[in-house]
């Protein structure tokens, strides 16, 4: 962890990719597609897989939320201040 502060004047450092395997990336990869492709379905189930916990009840995504564009799933795994997908 780097522990920069701003107000002091010392400056911001440079992002750094993430070393990620490639297995990870790939897990990852088709998490997150699996997600924009399938939705609230998906997210139930992955955290039924992953988490063994049922939220098919409690699953409520807030109002605006939706409908920006799907991110490259590239720049969501590399550590960059502020990725495209979130502005």
């Amino acid at each position: 962890m780097i522990v920069v502060d701003l107000a002091a004047g010392h400056p911001m450092p440079e992002p750094q990719a993430l070393d990620l395997d490639p297995e990870t990336l790939e897990g990852t990869r088709r998490i997150l597609d699996q997600v924009w492709t399938e939705g609230d379905g998906a997210l139930v189930q992955l955290t039924a897989t992953h988490d063994g916990a049922d939220v098919s009840d409690r699953l409520e995504v807030p109002r605006g939320v939706g409908g920006r564009r799907r991110p490259n799933p590239s720049s969501v795994l590399m550590s960059t201040p502020s990725p495209e997908w979130a502005r």
